[in-house]
């Protein structure tokens, strides 16, 4: 210890000096020399020596006098604690059973050690608890908000997510369905939609669903152009009905859901997304049927033109008009028209509108035409001929055909049945029809249309040599069409609810189909499928989360099962949670029995738990929901200790003071037993077993006596308060030696024929036990169907026994706590005296464990040697918390303003922009600039002193740290950010004088150096 008093500060050079000096008084004639060495010259060497050796001793004296002190306080370095850490257990692939895997599974790494003659040593570990390994693997996670109508699929490969806040941009779901029916929506011009939908059970709903369905606010209709979706024009309700609006000519195009089944190909579908925030009632529909018609009645100016039109086959112009028949029609000749618009219309009305005129065609001359008078018989006429009238030679009868898959069959139409009958003008001819339900498609005039045609069927005076023709010329053709009340049914129905999708195939009126469907589970939750059922007693779960939580939400696991009824119903399940709800990483043990169903949930199929969030049932959004990162199945906590169990000594009549010595050490932990069945009573053992059952083991012979009678003693620190029947010992960890008592301090054991002394142990712990992360090799003995076991995290926390310099700093320090926490001090005295793994505290006083100020709190904040490992850090601040619990005041407990916590870590980064002297060694040089700056900030050792909590580097450090480098010439610009997270929030500031934050320790961040 450098600060102690010497006694005396002399050294033998001084002491030489000293006789030099004396020498010249004393012995005059006799000069020292050191260079020439005589007899006195090395008498006087060796009493300095001899002297100077006396003195060390002397001084040595007070820090022996300060040790033996220390030993008086009882000041004793802390055991060895052992490193912690995660294992995961991998089952072999097509594996579908679980394995079970017993607490003190041992596990093993081999770490290089420095001895010559071995070149690995084994490094033990040990599983904490019993587990089911499971098969079942998580192949979907879904965040659900009811409130808001979200659900979000989570992919925590893809990035983190925040539980039970499910985002508004990753949603989902969708409330939607489409009708598709080929014939009625074949729409290229503009035309209304006519939906009829019913409930036939539930009539006196029917006007209800209507109305809404036509409501704006609640439904958007549309359909595919191919290559978005538009919304109709108008929709409204009358008639007990849904009129869709299509005003323009883009036509409906096909197309394929890839939600759909494969049944349908691509389809023309109409389709109607729903908005449920706010809606609780389902709309449910047995029968749907679908109609269509042209707007030509309501605007005079719509016209559908024929796609094709035909004479015979020549082309006309469907703009330009020709001749119908051509110039010299004939029977047989045929005048087509195709529109698969108008003629797909199945059961439609379906109406045609001839422009036509008729064009006069001159045939021969009177003088051609013989003239008989069979009554009147001259051999020379006395009179003037007479005028001979033209014969009328006009089409005098046709018929209307359409092709019905196997060949042109009749068409019955009304109206003008033959409108190209003989009229010297400009006239309009309408016919009208109802589309036959065998209308097919056909190949005419090496085209696939609808088509329909009109044939000659007769002509009047098809042979007259002198005749007026006339032939119909069709200037234009406009076609319409009305489904009325000829509805028809629709041919595939889809829905989608809550991501369940639903293809209903040419439905009947029995078939119930949920159009709307809100989510009937009101509760915010998190849902997890998995390929089999996670079944076990209990399965493990591993969350890993970033951040930390500042609420801390109530949980409840459910699982879905199976009810009388044979569906699936919700069951809560028994759970271990060592997260505090989802506030840190931790594992959650689940107990899950085996009556797991598996069903269709959010449109995917699995088995299925989920975590309800309680906190939530009333609330409105989750602003602090946990951030997860990773959850992993299958995952153990392990210490890195080995059990030995059973370990036998033999106590001597009454040995008092009786010591034994364990075999391996350090000790971890300790239970010993004594057999005292020669000692104890029976009145004894009745209240040993009152009191406390757990710490008496009986044997009984064949006889049914008692054979034997183990009773559990108790470890304590001194036996100064123990009296000569108190069943205490003492145990040196490091040595592993423990002490009985003396019979006045401290029962002696009982004395036995055989080894009457039990002793189960762990031993292990220290730094060795540190390691990075898949440092575990696998199992010491191998469990069947496990692949393969290995540590997912850093194992950490592992720290070796109080060195002597920090037992001469920390020790005095018992003379002013007294093991009491009043101070602030004190507090960080205890903390350092009994936890050798943390590298440093600081307390805080008027400041709540939020940072806020609150008078009256006290906070202890811890930064542990493993600094990155949150988890670890949280959980050594509840181990922390746990201990000071019995020595600080009750009041601070009581009223919960006494807190211990990790230190916020703050990464800061730095970016300089620097000039150099020589640009030769620029390279060099920007290495050094960040190894300066990278050593600065490390949170150990920084400029040979240590980094305290809520120091923060500023500007003027890095100048002065920067000047010192050689080949900097000057520094241009220092700026620095610092990246923490607030809770679960990431946050990025400027480290300048207005950042202000408590409890932060800072670490390195990304430097980046610019060489001006």
């Amino acid at each position: 210890m450098n600060n102690l008093p010497l006694i005396d500060p002399r050294k033998m050079v001084d002491i030489l000096k000293t006789i030099k000096q004396k020498a010249l008084v004393y012995t005059p004639e006799w000069k020292y020399e050191p260079d020439e060495v005589d007899g006195g010259a090395a008498l006087a060497v060796l009493f300095a020596q001899m002297f100077g050796e006396t003195i060390d001793r002397l001084n040595s004296v007070s820090y022996k006098h300060y040790i033996e002190f220390l030993n008086l306080l009882e000041v004793s370095g802390q055991s060895i604690n052992p490193a912690t850490g995660l294992a995961v257990f991998e089952l072999a692939k097509g594996f579908e059973r679980s394995v079970s895997v017993k607490k003190g599974t041992q596990m093993y790494c081999d770490i290089p050690t420095e001895k010559a003659e071995d070149k690995e040593s084994r490094v033990i570990f040990e599983t904490e608890d019993n587990f089911i390994a499971n098969s079942a693997k998580i192949i979907g996670i879904y965040s659900v908000n009811p409130r808001r109508d979200l659900i979000e699929k989570v992919d925590l490969e893809q990035s983190l997510a925040r539980f039970f806040a499910p985002s508004l941009e990753r949603n989902i779901q969708h409330h939607s369905f489409a009708l598709a029916c080929q014939d009625v929506f074949n729409l290229k011009s503009p035309a209304s939609i006519v939906l009829s939908l019913e409930n036939t059970i539930l009539s006196y709903l029917n006007e209800e669903y209507v109305s809404r369905l036509a409501d704006p606010t609640f439904t958007s209709w549309s359909y595919f152009d191919g290559n978005r979706q538009l919304p109709f024009d108008r929709v409204f309700a009358k008639d007990g009905k849904v009129h869709l609006i299509k005003d323009n000519y883009i036509s409906l195009q096909p197309q394929k859901l890839e939600e759909k089944t494969e049944k349908p190909d691509e389809q023309l579908w109409v389709n109607c997304d729903m908005q449920a925030e706010g809606k609780s009632d389902e709309i449910i529909m047995n029968r749907i049927m679908v109609g269509s018609a042209s707007l030509h009645q309501e605007k005079q100016d719509i016209h559908i033109r024929p796609q094709q039109l035909y004479a015979n086959d020549i082309l006309l112009d469907p703009e330009e008009g020709g001749y119908c028949f051509g110039k010299q029609p004939m029977v047989y000749d045929c005048l087509y028209l195709a529109s698969d618009e108008v003629f797909s219309k199945r059961n439609a009305r379906v109406n045609i509108e001839l422009n036509l005129k008729t064009v006069v065609r001159q045939i021969g001359s009177a003088k051609d035409s013989p003239q008989y008078n069979f009554n009147r018989k001259y051999i020379v006429e006395k009179e003037d001929p007479q005028f001979i009238p033209p014969d009328m030679a006009f089409i005098s009868r046709i018929v209307w055909e359409y092709w019905n898959g196997l060949g042109w069959t009749h068409l019955r139409v009304e109206g003008d049945l033959n409108p190209f009958e003989g009229q010297e003008s400009s006239f309009k001819k309408r016919i009208s029809f109802q589309c036959p339900s065998d209308m097919t498609s056909s190949l005419q005039n090496s085209l696939e249309n609808y088509w329909i045609r009109a044939r000659v069927v007769e002509i009047e005076n098809p042979f007259s040599l002198y005749a007026k023709l006339l032939l119909p010329y069709v200037e234009s053709v406009s076609l319409d069409f009305d489904y009325m009340e000829a509805l028809q049914p629709v041919e595939w129905i889809y829905t989608e609810n809550n991501c369940k999708k639903i293809v209903y195939a040419a439905p009947d009126s029995y078939t119930s189909m949920r159009l709307f469907q809100p989510m009937k589970e009101n509760v915010h939750a998190v849902y997890f499928a998995f390929d089999l059922p996670p079944v076990g007693y209990p399965v493990n779960f591993y969350f890993k989360t970033e951040g930390q939580s500042k609420i801390r939400h109530v949980l409840s696991f459910e699982y879905l099962a199976r009810d009388v009824k044979g569906e699936g119903v919700w069951c809560e399940l028994k759970v271990k949670d060592r997260t505090d709800g989802l506030k840190e990483d931790g594992i959650i043990s689940v107990y899950a029995p085996p009556d797991f169903i598996k069903n269709s949930v959010f449109g995917q199929l699995g088995y299925w738990l989920r975590i309800v969030d309680k906190n939530l049932k009333y609330a409105e959004t989750a602003d602090y929901g946990p951030l997860v990162q990773k959850i992993m199945p299958n995952v153990v906590e392990i210490v890195q200790k080995q059990t030995i169990l059973r370990e036998m000594f033999q106590a001597g009549i009454y040995e008092a003071g009786k010591k034994i010595t364990l075999a391996n050490r350090p000790v971890l932990e300790c239970q010993v037993w004594v057999n005292e069945i020669r000692d104890i009573t029976k009145a004894e053992i009745q209240l040993l077993v009152e009191k406390d059952a757990d710490s008496v083991d009986i044997q009984y012979n064949s006889s049914g006596h008692i054979s034997e009678c183990w009773v559990k003693w108790e470890r304590c620190d001194f036996f100064i308060k123990s009296r000569g029947d108190s069943r205490h010992y003492r145990l040196d960890s490091y040595t592993g030696q423990i002490t009985f008592g003396d019979g006045k301090k401290g029962k002696v054991p009982s004395t036995g024929e055989n080894a009457n002394i039990r002793v189960n142990y762990s031993f292990g712990g220290g730094r060795r036990g540190n390691m990075s992360a898949n440092s575990i090799k696998g199992l010491l003995v191998n469990l069947s169907y496990v692949d393969r076991v290995t540590n997912i995290e850093m194992t950490c926390g592992g720290s070796d026994k109080h060195d002597l310099k920090t037992l001469e700093q920390v020790g005095p320090l018992k003379l002013r706590h007294r093991g009491r926490a009043v101070t602030i001090s004190d507090y960080e005295s205890i903390v350092l005296e009994h936890f050798p793994e943390i590298r440093d505290v600081k307390c805080v006083s008027n400041y709540d464990k939020f940072g806020l100020q609150a008078w009256g709190h006290v906070t202890l904040v811890v930064i542990p040697y493993d600094l990155e490992n949150r988890g670890y850090s949280l959980k050594l601040c509840r181990k922390i918390g746990q201990y000071l619990s019995q020595l600080v005041s009750c009041e601070l407990l009581a009223d919960g303003r006494f807190s211990t916590v990790p230190a916020v870590i703050i990464k800061v980064s730095v970016t300089v922009t620097v000039e150099v002297e020589n640009y030769e060694i620029a390279a060099e040089t920007e290495g050094q600039v960040t190894e300066a700056i990278t050593g600065y900030l490390n949170p150990g050792i920084s400029g040979g002193r240590r980094l305290r909590i809520e120091e923060i580097p500023a500007i003027k450090d890095i100048y002065g740290l920067l000047k010192k480098i050689k080949n900097v010439a000057s520094i241009q610009e220092v700026i620095l950010e610092g990246c923490y997270y607030d809770g679960n929030v990431l946050k990025v500031v400027p480290l300048d004088e207005r950042f202000k934050l408590r409890y932060v320790v800072v670490t390195n961040g990304e430097h980046t150096v610019k060489i001006f």
